[in-house]
This record gives structure tokens, sequence and C-alpha cells, in this order.
């Protein structure tokens, strides 16, 4: 997977608006970037992790980022603005260590605590709220000390080292919760 990783991100930003053989946006002033690197609107980035929403797609960079591209009519890419056809830089604070895409909504890890943004039609940024996007990425509060991170369509999900949260649409799983639902892990 790590070598199939830079050919899903090269066919992800083919045909942007950046100019590919621009020597200044590349790490080794050629146009092109080096094995096991992507090109953002800033250079050359070795990816972590990536994670794909219905029309957006972001990606945990090497070094602590969230970069994200496609439709941003939701907030989905983590900043205000238009769709970007390259990937941007998610404005989320800290260092990021994990990243998941929903439907219309991310969330990433940052020095443990969950940052979410984009569509919060049922609760699945976890601010406790229902309704309304965020464009700029929003604390999940108390819950610290977060290793783990997935999102559905719209719900998303977190492990600490005691606990698992769930939050967002539970229309399959019973009653409908709004703030982050507790479950003790064992082990």
């Amino acid at each position: 997977m790590n070598r199939l990783l830079p050919l899903l991100l090269l066919c992800a930003c083919a045909g942007s608006l950046v100019d590919h053989n621009d020597p200044a946006l590349t790490s080794n002033g050629t146009g092109t970037c080096l094995d096991g690197t992507f090109k953002t609107a800033t250079g050359c980035h070795e990816a972590g992790a990536i994670s794909a929403g219905t029309s957006h797609t972001c990606a945990m960079v090497v070094g602590g980022e969230a970069q994200c591209w496609g439709a941003n009519d939701q907030g989905q890419l983590g900043r205000p603005g238009d769709p970007s056809f390259v990937p941007v830089q998610a404005m989320v604070a800290g260092r990021v260590s994990a990243i998941a895409a929903g439907s219309s909504h991310a969330c990433a890890i940052a020095d443990g605590n969950v940052w979410c943004w984009g569509d919060n039609t049922f609760g699945q940024l976890g601010l406790g709220t229902v309704g309304g996007t965020s464009a700029t990425p929003q604390m999940v509060r108390n819950f610290l000390g977060v290793t783990q991170l997935a999102a559905g369509a719209s719900h998303t999900c977190a492990v600490n080292g005691t606990e698992m949260r769930c939050w967002g649409r539970n229309h399959l799983g019973g009653r409908r919760r709004r703030l982050p639902h507790r479950r003790h892990c064992s082990g």
C-alpha cells in the first residue's frame, strides 16, 4: 500500500490548477516530486495516511499537517474558501497524527485532541450541536489523549487509552445522541 499511495495521490491531483512543472513547487528543483511524495500548492510532501469523502480527500502529511482537496461547499477542506484541485493545508492546531474523512466532513487527531470540520447536519463534528457547517476545524471538548479515529458518512468515532466515543448520525443504532457517547474499553 505504501508504494500505491503516491500513485493515488498523483491521480487525485491530475489536472489541477497548479503548474506541476514549476521547479519552485518541488523538493528536487526539477518540477517532479521525489518517489513517495505528492505535490501540494506549497511543494512536495510525504503522506502518512489518506482518507476520502464523497467529494473531498484529506491526507495526513508526514511532519504533522492535514492537507485536503476537492469540494468545499460544506467547509470540508478545513479552511474557508473555494474548492481546490490541489491539496491545501487544513487549519488544524497542532501536529496531526491521524485523519479520517466522512461524506462531507473530516476529523484529525492533533496532539491528542480531535479536531473536526465540514458538515454538522447530524452532529458529526462532535460539538454538542446539530446543524450548520464549520470551515474552520473545531476541537471536540473533554476528550483527551486520543490515539485512533474513524469517520463514517455522517458519524465519527475516536479512542483514547480507556474509552471509545462516537457522535453523529445513529439512525441504525437506536436512540439518537447529539453528544459524544462514551464506551469504556476493556483490557
